[in-house]
Parts: structure tokens; C-alpha cells; sequence
């Protein structure tokens, strides 16, 4: 590790780049979090804008105080515009602009990547799953909600979106998944909270045959399932 850090300090055009990664994804897994569209897309240009503007203020820096110094008005037209760039602002910038386009593109196809679909039994629950209420189950993703367009799933990633459609009815609605249920035992792919059910008209059948479409991944890790 301690070699590893000494190469990036020794290397600002590979730090920049490995940075400039690091910070798409967070901003891509951020945007996801509040509902952005295209988070990925956003991710990268922010992330480039950064380091544009890191670098123009750097040469600003430079120029206003070199040996024989610019104007001020000269010196910031300069750096904003590129003009009167140092070789390693351009490629510094560069690595990360570069770094942080990549990883947008990855992440973009990851993210649309074809939606799985699988069919399940299907119930509802209300106030029952203390661990949904004091958000153990899913942790920074959201107390549970009876009313809200929620569910439970024993394997899919926190925060991940479902539509589920009713085979009897063609019904459906999307739900995301904030808690951890039905045990595999119960031989059930998914309990809706309340409010869904109500949404998608199963109270009173209790259990039905329906399709799992997962839209989005969650910000979560999969969990195994044990039986």
C-alpha cells in the first residue's frame, strides 16, 4: 500500500486519474440516491468540469506569479480559456477528464443493462417486521412505511427498484426494496408493504402469482440466501 501511494504521489496524471474514478462513482451512486436521471452521465462531466477548473486555477496561480508575471485580467482569460497552459496542466487534467468519461460509459451500460424478470408468489404485510421499522434491515435506505410503495426481498440489493405485475390482473406497480423477507421457507419472492398491495388490488387474495422485473440495482450488497 505504502508503494502504491508513493507511485501516485510520484505519478499526479495517475493520481488524478484514479481519483477521478473514484469520485464518478460516488457521484453516481449519489445521484442515484436522490432520483437524478442519467447520474452516470452527470457524474462525469461534473467530475471533468472539477479538474478543469482545478487545473485553470492552478495556471492562474502560476502565471500571476512567474519571473516575469502577466496581468491579472491576462493571466485568468488565460487559464480559463486554456490559453498558456503547462504541458503537465493539459495532461493532468486530461488523465482525469479521460479517467472519469470511462468509468461514466461503464457505469452508464452497467446501469441499463437488460432488466431480469422472474415470476413468484407474491403477499403483503403491515406493521409486523420490527427490523423494516427501526431500519435495521436496510440501513441509509429508509424507515419502513405500511403506506408507502415498498417491499421486502431476501436476496435483492437494498434500494432496488421492482415492478411487480400481477399475472391474473396485469396490474402493476414499482416498488423498492427496503427490508429483508419472506425466509425462503415460506416459498414467497417478495411481501409488499401495505400501500402497494392496496396499489396493485391484493389485500383481500392475500397471496398471488406475479412477475419480479428488477428496473434499477440497489446501493447495497447482495445477500445470500440461506435456507
Amino acid at each position: 500500500m505504502q508503494r502504491l501511494i508513493a507511485w501516485l504521489v510520484a505519478n499526479p496524471c495517475a493520481s488524478h486519474a484514479v481519483i477521478a474514478a473514484l469520485e464518478t462513482v460516488a457521484l453516481t451512486l449519489a445521484g442515484q440516491l436522490v432520483g437524478l436521471a442519467h447520474p452516470a452521465c452527470i457524474a462525469a462531466l461534473v467530475v471533468s468540469t472539477f479538474y478543469y477548473g482545478r487545473e485553470a486555477g492552478q495556471r492562474e496561480h502560476d502565471l500571476k506569479h512567474a519571473t516575469s508575471p502577466t496581468t491579472p485580467l491576462i493571466a485568468f482569460l488565460g487559464a480559463e480559456y486554456g490559453f498558456r497552459w503547462g504541458v503537465d496542466n493539459l495532461k493532468q487534467w486530461l488523465a482525469a477528464a479521460i479517467s472519469a468519461t470511462l468509468v461514466g460509459a461503464a457505469l452508464v451500460l452497467l446501469l441499463s443493462a437488460p432488466a431480469k424478470a422472474f415470476d413468484g408468489r407474491v403477499s403483503w404485510y403491515g406493521s409486523e417486521h420490527g427490523q423494516a421499522r427501526r431500519n435495521v434491515a436496510c440501513p441509509g435506505v429508509g424507515r419502513f412505511d405500511p403506506a408507502g410503495m415498498t417491499a421486502a426481498h431476501w436476496t435483492l440489493p437494498c434500494g432496488s427498484r421492482v415492478r411487480v405485475t400481477d399475472l391474473a390482473t396485469g396490474r402493476s406497480v414499482e416498488v423498492r426494496i427496503t427490508d429483508r423477507g419472506p425466509h425462503p421457507r415460506l416459498r414467497r419472492a417478495l411481501d409488499l408493504a401495505r400501500g402497494a398491495a392496496d396499489a396493485l388490488g391484493i389485500r383481500r387474495r392475500g397471496v398471488i402469482r406475479a412477475r419480479l422485473t428488477v428496473l434499477g440495482p440497489g446501493v447495497g450488497r447482495l445477500r445470500l440466501a440461506v435456507r
